[in-house]
């Protein structure tokens, strides 16, 4: 399949986004095109990724680009220039982009541009890594082996550092260094004339002997309160919120009775603290009774009251929670149109697909996009129409987020109306999932998986 050439405007919202289309673009007409080599180049200054939480990076997945763009040494002196800014503190380089630039030149110097090594090992000394030591842990044993291994270790002497994160910094060195035995034989020995070293192999000891222990143990049952219990700890002096994870459990477990009867004391309660949890049992089941009460509780001058009110109610099918659904769509306000798809979760009809396409192109503001389309991809998984299928296509196209993207292209798979370039391009997205997802798929299609 041919690749798309993308002008620099398409090629800087799909490098933004991770998209496959911006390498394919790279791969197929290199860096040439006007504008293409400054976006590129912004890229490797600044870390992309929406959300840290729910992407593993950006840096390889950039660098990829930069091989295929042919003159990699053009990147790699505004790269170095900016680590050393850092390290002078000239650069007031957040945190997020000074990780992605060592992690670029990390990779950078396993490609043979060997003066990323001692410029990475001064970073043993920045405070971002003083104050968040495993940041730097890993790229030091890539750059440095053994001897990257140990600085990594003098790191986590740090009482910032805890015995699992250790351990984790352990494994990590039995995965790319060398077997688990050859590692402990190196530990034991570096432990006799470093202290920092003998610290953390006895850390890594103990961690161990803990995991077994916790393996031998029987797991206790969670503690599952009653009815009456629940209504106790919520109406007793001490604070309700000692007992939340108890309200999950309750919830999930609840008979229909019980629901109905904290329901109908949602009806005659009037302390707000109460109130609120109360409505907090109904973020994981269905709300029996759709009251005035409740949907007055959405508009409200309590903020937490209106979040809480908002979960429960956006689980609901409801001729009255759908009015307010396509109200809060039509109000002037973005903030309330991403409420109003919030809680036409469970009350869409294929009649309001126009309107919803319409509602999600308005939304200016990313975080704003994001939370109304993740929501709109659940409404599209939840129906059999394959009309549906240009929202998943819009959706893939426009969220910042690369989970989305994923999902979009898992449900257009499983409808069966994924469109054909959407998956080529899918196979050199930044998300491994989206990778592994279309190349799968696309073998199975081919013939090459049964």
């Amino acid at each position: 399949m041919k690749s798309r050439r993308l002008t620099r405007r398409e090629f800087a919202r799909a490098l933004r986004q991770g998209r496959g289309c911006a390498f394919l673009h790279v791969k197929e007409y290199g860096d040439k095109d006007k504008g293409i080599k400054e976006e590129l180049l912004k890229a490797c200054l600044k870390s992309l990724e929406y959300d840290g939480q729910l992407e593993s990076g950006r840096s390889g997945w950039i660098v990829d680009i930069l091989d295929r763009a042919g003159d990699i040494k053009y990147y790699a002196e505004p790269i170095k220039a900016a680590l050393e800014a850092a390290l002078s503190g000239t650069g007031n380089i957040p945190k997020g982009d000074l990780l992605h630039l060592i992690h670029l030149g990390s990779s950078l110097f396993l490609r043979g541009f060997g003066e990323f090594q001692s410029l990475i090992l001064q970073f043993c000394t920045h405070p971002e890594m003083q104050d968040d030591p495993l940041l730097l842990a890993e790229k030091l044993i890539d750059i440095a082996a053994y001897s990257g291994f140990e600085l990594a270790v003098e790191l986590t002497a740090s009482d910032k550092v805890v015995n699992w994160e250790r351990h984790w910094l352990y494994e990590y060195a039995c995965s790319f260094l060398a077997d688990k035995p050859e590692i402990d034989q190196y530990l034991a020995e570096k432990a006799k004339e470093n202290q920092a070293v003998a610290t953390f192999y006895k850390s890594v000891i103990e961690e161990e002997k803990e995991r077994k222990q916790t393996q031998i143990k029987t797991v206790p049952s969670e503690e599952f309160l009653t009815l009456s219990q629940i209504m106790r700890a919520i109406e007793s002096e001490e604070k309700p919120r000692r007992y939340v994870r108890s309200y999950y459990r309750f919830a999930k477990q609840a008979s229909i009775r019980d629901l109905q009867e904290i329901a109908a004391l949602i009806e005659t309660e009037s302390d707000e603290i109460k109130l609120y949890y109360y409505l907090y049992i109904f973020t994981e089941r269905e709300l029996p009774l759709v009251s005035n009460k409740v949907i007055n509780l959405l508009f409200g001058p309590n903020i937490e009251l209106r979040r809480v009110a908002q979960n429960s109610l956006s689980l609901v099918t409801a001729r009255s929670v759908r009015r307010i659904a396509l109200a809060l769509m039509n109000d002037s306000k973005q903030r309330n149109k991403v409420r109003g798809i919030n809680l036409l979760k469970n009350n869409f009809q294929l009649d309001d697909l126009k309107l919803l396409q319409e509602t999600l192109t308005r939304l200016k503001k990313v975080d704003l996009l994001h939370h109304a389309a993740m929501d709109a991809l659940e409404i599209a998984r939840g129906s059999e129409e394959l009309s549906l299928a240009n929202l998943l296509e819009w959706i893939h196209d426009a969220t910042p987020c690369s989970r989305c993207r994923f999902r979009a292209i898992e449900i257009l798979i499983e409808k069966n109306c994924a469109p054909d370039q959407m998956l080529y391009e899918g196979q050199w997205d930044t998300s491994s999932n989206t990778v592994d997802l279309t190349r799968a798929h696309i073998a199975k299609r081919t013939g090459g998986l049964k």
